[in-house]
């Protein structure tokens, strides 16, 4: 049982004979919110893509733009929620403040590299005609 509840993410404390849980992790909903940070960000952009294209692209194209602009805010908030609990957390960052510096750095990357992907594209997805 014990096994089970470690590879669910559900931690448990053993009393006697029985089983007590306490909170499972947050993992599952940390993605979820995260998922959901992600559409509220794509959605816009993709009905102005859809609204205003004035050709339009093959499935894998918008597959692979609006993935890549659903992925990088996930991955924004997933790492910005581990660097929150870290900093939370004060001998952490004490710790390993090499870990803390550089889960930053990835930070400011991933939105700088959404930013530049949105930059290029808006002309796409107002309609201009010769666009990338």
């Amino acid at each position: 049982m014990v096994v089970v509840s470690l590879v669910f993410g559900m931690s448990s404390l053993w009393k006697g004979c029985a089983m007590i849980r306490t909170a499972p992790t947050n993992i599952v909903s940390s993605f979820a919110l995260a998922s959901a940070i992600g559409v509220l960000l794509v959605t816009p952009l993709a009905f102005l893509e859809f609204r205003y294209a004035a050709t339009p692209r093959q499935l894998s194209d918008y597959a692979a733009l609006f993935g890549l602009l659903w992925l990088l805010p996930v991955a924004f908030v997933m790492i910005g929620t581990l660097l929150v609990r870290a900093f939370r957390s004060k001998p952490t960052i004490v710790a390993r403040p090499v870990s803390f510096v550089s889960g930053v750095i990835v930070l400011a990357v991933v939105a700088g590299v959404w930013l530049a992907v949105v930059r290029d594209q808006v002309p796409c997805f107002i309609g201009v005609p010769i666009c990338d």
